[in-house]
């Protein structure tokens, strides 16, 4: 089927779900990496907010043989769990007295984003950039940002610098980092595999994915996995955390040696000892046939594999 067609069911099953209540809209929405998605969304009188469910992966998944009443469901649980949010008031941001104790930084990369970076500020840093937004409290939306353009610093009055320094004050404060080792990250995953599975009565499904996965991240060194994955507390654009003030000697101090670290993706990196990675060439290969077959497109950060230099105290990447 034909994206155009299945959007038109979508239209058809939504305003059959809004029944009246709502105007129901598409909307292309450009991602991070100038990835275009296709949203869904029902504008309610009065509200000035609504959510936006993507619907790209749902057609996707029509397409290899998923019911349509089941993938709407799906569309409709979600719109149904974020809709209570009618209206929020965007004054504040008008002012950068008001802004600027919630302004953070991410990363992204600077190749795949060359349209968008003309129009917010920037701080190139290696192949990436550190770009600009507003984190609002958890207790709003959770996850919800504002990204900073230049249209808004130009009103606040202020140059990229003011910003820059606000958001590195506050970034490590607002997103704690967290570093674990990867034997943990598996171990919490084969938890939720096993919640999940004991939920739907197949309680040994998730023992069989853990080994699997194992056998997939570690070869013939299950059990000591020499890989620690970073990002921060809400795992959310935690990449950023390889800015952090001194975490990157810390680590490498603790190692007593340099080490490689892999862009996961916009989320998390994985840091690597040098001692554990008797072919690095292998590790560029690794990061682009990740990239390309199982992060989403719209959060890989970067192709490139970096180096932490241990007697050198910095970050580069690797040739």
């Amino acid at each position: 089927m034909e994206f155009e067609i299945f959007t038109e069911k979508v239209i058809a099953a939504m305003k059959e779900y809004a029944d009246g209540r709502g105007e129901v809209r598409l909307n292309k929405v450009m991602k991070n990496n100038s990835v275009e998605l296709t949203g869904i969304c029902i504008f309610r009188e009065g509200a000035n907010i609504t959510p936006t469910v993507y619907i790209d992966d749902y057609f996707k998944r029509y397409n290899r043989g998923e019911d349509f009443d089941d993938l709407m469901n799906e569309v409709i649980d979600i719109y149904e769990k974020h809709k209570d949010t009618e209206s929020f008031d965007l004054s504040f941001f008008k002012s950068f007295d008001t802004v600027k104790d919630r302004l953070v930084y991410k990363l992204i990369c600077i190749e795949k984003n060359e349209t968008l970076l003309k129009e917010i500020p920037y701080v190139p840093y290696l192949d990436m950039a550190v770009v600009f937004y507003y984190m609002l409290p958890e207790d709003s939306l959770f996850n919800a940002s504002i990204l900073v353009y230049n249209n808004h610093i130009k009103s606040w009055g202020v140059g990229v610098e003011e910003v820059k320094e606000a958001a590195f004050r506050n970034t490590p404060c607002l997103l704690n980092p967290r570093l674990s080792n990867m034997e943990t990250i598996l171990m919490e995953v084969s938890n939720k595999w096993k919640e999940e599975a004991a939920t739907l009565g197949r309680c040994d499904e998730w023992e069989e994915k853990l080994e699997h996965s194992l056998d997939e991240c570690t070869g013939e060194h299950i059990g000591e996995v020499p890989m620690f994955v970073l990002t921060n507390e809400r795992k959310f654009n935690g990449a950023a955390c390889i800015l952090y003030r001194g975490i990157l000697k810390q680590f490498s101090d603790r190692l007593n040696q340099s080490f490689f670290i892999l862009p996961s993706s916009v989320h998390e990196v994985i840091l690597v000892p040098e001692s554990e990675v008797p072919n690095p060439t292998q590790l560029s290969v690794m990061v682009r046939d990740i990239n390309s077959t199982q992060v989403a497109a719209d959060e890989v950060l970067s192709d490139s594999v970096y180096f932490y230099d241990y007697s050198k105290e910095e970050l580069k990447i690797y040739a």
